[in-house]
């Protein structure tokens, strides 16, 4: 074993007790620094035999007492310990350690040696004073160095406190808020990949009807591919949510646009209307060919989303909404089959004389009276089966849903439906008639209209989230699609304001933990497998003759058309009277329609003034 040093026999006697606090170690202290010897070996023996130490005792032997050498100047170490002197000492690498004041050295390994100045007096202090830890401290200058030290270490700690309660407003007010935006950009790139890899379908959006609305079905009045948010009269309506510009940005890998005719023009120019709004889709598709390019097959919409990611364009799709647009004729119903149309809505607001719409009390007694699907109605389903044309039983009574759900051998969809469970709205469907949907292999696209989702006039995109989790819980996420009912509505959620965040939603499901599988399923996956399965039943019904199939007639007749020019709001809630001035011109402008003012120009008057 090396020798003992004095430095670090004066060390072991007067600084140890102090640091450890442990009552026995006084003892110890005294015991060996009176046992030490000018006798190196004798010193190493005792040591060594001794009794085992305190654990502060014995780290200190094994990492600290290395040199054993007992002749220096000053006396022997035991007069040392008793006196509590410390000469100068040199540093290793510890710049605090250089002349500092008795008792205040803590670590003997921050030493190499220690050097006595020269020609001078080693200082001598008062005798170490040992004593427990809380004991009032005797007025001696070791104790009063040992009261500063103390004081010293808890200000030192106050100091880490100090340092650590900035640190931590650092982290909360920056830290934090800056990981949160990295998180943020991170799901937003893996959102956009996803929707790179997978078509978003949107399964409803009513832009067609705002061009005929706002322009009278004239391309050349306003640029498509401009931001309309800038362009009057788009820019004033809170029925515009759409433009090329902000489909591109969000993502929107193919469109179904909505022909629209409505309630007031059934049994009258229905079928007008709704070919100027086939017309118009077609056209604009056309125009803006760099950006959009017509499809009519589930395979046309995988085909163009998998070319190149710089030139891809947007599948634009056309489905009719509202039976009204039928004319009750099969012939119609086949026309709109080759003109492009694949999904045709059975019911939008208003009853049709084969099929039975939602029931809104909020609204006046439908004039035509039918309890769910007719017979008519389910050859209408058929028919639509034997085409390959998609049958949407949104804005139908649950009666005629499990009516349509009975009589079609293909799977259905809801193009702009949500939960009743989650808002009471008549739009919106039953958790029974959502697993009988889920039965016959269909899908609910949600829309994102805030009477839909919150039923009141202001939602957020929170409120679609919800219903999208709870249809999810009750049929799965092999059921669930997009429908947004974008440009029908006047009021979208926050966070789902136009066709520019659809984004969104899908980046929210994620934090909700969704997995990518189900999100490419909820963006297109599945309303491909609706599309893929309605194709191939019919292939299936090739063999099955043309329906030649008429409505009754006294679901057509006169006197139906009659009924429904009705007033719209008698008087002082007396019943409906029929307007003589207006049936007399509805009927001429049906019947001959050979006159001088077109029938859509008449029914755009009556609209705009019902008397």
């Amino acid at each position: 074993m090396n020798n003992l040093s004095k430095m670090d026999f004066i060390l072991f006697c007067f600084q140890l007790p102090q640091q450890t606090g442990y009552p026995e170690t006084y003892q110890y202290q005294t015991n060996y620094c009176q046992k030490i010897s000018g006798d190196c070996q004798r010193q190493q023996e005792e040591f060594v035999d001794y009794p085992p130490p305190p654990r502060a005792f014995q780290q200190y032997h094994h990492h600290h007492i290395t040199n054993c050498s007992l002749h220096s100047d000053g006396g022997p170490p035991v007069a040392a310990c008793a006196s509590g002197t410390f000469p100068k000492l040199k540093a290793r690498n510890h710049s605090r350690a250089l002349n500092y004041a008795p008792g205040t050295v803590h670590y003997i390994s921050d030493f190499e040696s220690w050097v006595p100045e020269e020609n001078a007096a080693v200082p001598v202090t008062p005798a170490l004073s040992l004593r427990r830890q809380g004991t009032p401290c005797p007025q001696d200058t070791t104790c009063a160095v040992e009261e500063a030290r103390k004081e010293m270490k808890a200000k030192h700690w106050l100091m880490i406190g100090i340092i650590l309660c900035i640190g931590a407003g650092v982290v909360l007010t920056v830290g934090i808020p800056l990981a949160y935006k990295k998180y943020d950009e991170q799901v937003e790139k893996k959102i956009r990949r996803l929707l790179n890899e997978v078509p978003l379908i949107d399964g409803s959006n009513g832009v067609a009807w705002n061009i005929q609305s706002f322009h009278w079905y004239k391309l050349s009045a306003f640029n498509f591919s401009s931001d309309l948010r800038k362009l009057k009269p788009w820019n004033k309506s809170d029925f515009s949510h759409t433009d090329l510009l902000r489909l591109k940005e969000g993502q929107v890998g193919a469109q179904f646009w909505a022909a629209y005719a409505p309630c007031q023009s059934q049994f009258m120019n229905a079928v007008q209307i709704t070919l100027e709004q086939i017309d118009i889709i077609r056209r604009f598709t056309e125009m803006y060919k760099d950006t959009l390019t017509f499809a009519t097959s589930s395979s046309d919409i995988r085909k163009i989303h998998r070319s190149d990611a710089s030139t891809r364009k947007i599948a634009s799709l056309i489905g009719v909404l509202g039976g009204p647009s039928l004319g009750n004729s099969m012939a119609v119903l086949r026309s709109y089959y080759e003109l492009g149309v694949r999904y045709l809505t059975l019911n939008h607001l208003c009853n049709t004389p084969w099929a039975e719409a939602e029931r809104r009390e909020d609204l006046r007694e439908d004039p035509v009276q039918v309890d769910g699907l007719t017979h008519f109605g389910k050859l209408i389903v058929q028919e639509m089966n034997r085409l390959g044309m998609i049958v949407d039983v949104s804005g139908a009574s649950e009666k005629t849903m499990h009516d349509v759900f009975d009589a079609s051998t293909a799977p259905v969809i809801m193009s702009h439906s949500a939960s009743k469970a989650v808002c009471d709205n008549p739009r919106n469907v039953g958790d029974q008639t959502l697993k009988a949907l889920r039965d016959n292999g269909g899908i609910v696209m949600v829309p994102f209209y805030s009477r839909f989702v919150a039923c009141q006039e202001k939602s957020t995109l929170s409120d679609v989230v919800a219903h999208i989790n709870h249809i999810r819980s009750i049929i799965g996420t092999d059921h669930i699609g997009i429908g947004s009912y974008f440009d029908s509505g006047d009021s979208t959620p926050v966070g789902l304001e136009d066709v520019s965040k659809f984004p969104n939603l899908f980046e929210e499901l994620w934090r909700q933990n969704w997995s990518e599988e189900d999100l490419k399923k909820l963006a297109g996956e599945n309303f491909l497998r609706v599309f893929r399965k309605v194709e191939e039943e019919s292939r299936n019904l090739q063999g099955t003759p043309v329906s030649e199939a008429q409505a009754p007639s006294e679901d057509v007749s006169i006197i139906s058309l009659m009924a429904n020019v009705t007033e719209v709001d008698p008087p002082n809630g007396s019943q409906p009277r029929f307007t003589r001035t207006r049936f007399l011109l509805q009927f001429i402008s049906e019947v001959t329609r050979k006159h001088l003012v077109p029938s859509r120009y008449l029914f755009m008057r009556m609209v705009e003034d019902p008397n």
